[in-house]
């Protein structure tokens, strides 16, 4: 079997971006993913004479070839941006409400948002300004940060960017609680709150400022053969470089060296070593394989086969290796009870004190001593 540098798990869209980066910078790549089509949650699909989209609404940060936004450079630097034919939307969205009487179209483009808003209210383009303007400064405070790779100059961020520091910690309504913006402009503003899954209550001003600026200022688009057009794209990319892509093709263990676990040993538990395996749980059980939570929650359950996610396990073969030797048993035996001890571990079993240890290590000689692993 083909070696790979790197092995990406999933071919959504970040996945597919992932891979075209790696493969990029020279290094060999596959990418692994359980259905037969790329692009995760950003597809689509048919009903009779409807297509339905799941995921994609809308797309901002394009622009245009002559004034790119951040997306388009990202997709540039990726190598697909000529393999996607974007559709320019002409109006943001068009708000009605039967019970505040709201009937009217928000457009796109700095100007014509500052005018469609006075047309709501007297000082309504004066409101708009402000606000563009802040959320400008928002913007360019994040730009800033992550040039300095989370090690900003404190000066520089109070002289160059203060409303940033002074909205940090507020919610979308508090901030314009704050600036005092009438009702009918604040509920404007507002409309765009469902893209990021929150109310004005509860979203951070910062992450709505900085998407409402990219929407009015760059405008938005869409892809004109919809989701599938992003994730065939890179599909193509990554063949064009010279990756792999599996479908169909589930997975469920990593192996691993020495330094790959320990890399993911210190990103995710912050101990800076290597160990022999990781366990990652995606049940939540109360006690050790308790199952009465399924019967709460389906999502634990693969939609198209049923089967129960209980989780992803990752084996340093180094270790395998090293601990059969040392204990004195085969390699197969190593591997099996690192696997089986995983397991116990995903059904909520633990090991911290004496007694829940015996318990999960009876539970784990009896899985290897039925399936004849023995010392």
């Amino acid at each position: 079997m083909e070696r790979y540098d790197v092995v990406v798990i999933g071919a959504g869209n970040g996945g597919l971006a992932a891979a075209c980066k790696i493969l990029g910078a020279g290094r060999s790549c596959l990418v692994c993913e359980k259905h037969n089509i790329p692009g995760g949650f950003a597809t689509s699909f048919v009903r009779g004479r409807f297509e339905f989209e799941a995921s994609l609404h809308e797309f901002n940060g394009i622009g245009t070839p002559e004034d790119p936004g951040s997306s388009r450079i990202l997709f540039e630097e990726l190598g697909v941006a000529d393999k996607i034919e974007w559709i320019h939307l002409k109006d943001a969205y068009h708000l009605i409400s039967e019970k505040e009487g709201y009937n009217f179209i928000m457009p796109f483009g700095e100007e014509a948002f500052i005018e469609a808003n006075r047309k709501l209210h007297p000082e309504g383009d004066r409101y708009a300004k402000d606000f563009l303007a802040l959320a400008k400064q928002i913007r360019e405070a994040m730009a800033y940060l992550s040039e300095s790779k989370g090690r900003p100059d404190p000066q520089v961020m109070m002289e160059k960017y203060p409303d940033y520091l002074a909205c940090s910690s507020y919610s979308v309504n508090e901030v314009f609680e704050a600036l005092k913006y009438p009702k009918i402009i604040v509920d404007n503003l507002n409309t765009y709150w469902c893209y990021l899954g929150a109310d004005g209550n509860n979203l951070s001003f910062l992450h709505y400022a900085n998407m409402i600026y990219s929407y009015f200022v760059k405008g938005a688009v869409i892809p004109k053969y919809r989701s599938h057009e992003l994730s065939l794209a890179f599909e193509q990319r990554i063949h064009e470089l010279g990756g792999d892509i599996w479908f169909n093709s589930e997975v469920t263990k990593i192996l691993t060296d020495d330094e790959g676990i320990r890399q993911v040993n210190n990103e995710f538990r912050n101990i800076d070593r290597s160990t022999d395996v990781l366990s990652f749980p995606m049940i939540p059980f109360a006690s050790p394989a308790a199952y009465d939570i399924l019967e709460e929650d389906e999502s634990y359950f693969d939609m198209d086969t049923g089967e129960l996610l209980l989780g992803d396990i990752m084996i340093s073969v180094d270790h395998v290796y090293a601990q059969a030797e040392e204990y004195g048993h085969s390699v197969t035996r190593e591997f099996a009870f690192l696997v089986a001890h995983s397991i116990m571990h995903l059904l909520g079993y633990d090991h911290m004190e004496a007694e829940e240890a015996a318990v999960m290590e009876a539970h784990q000689e009896a899985v290897l001593s039925a399936l004849g692993i023995v010392r």
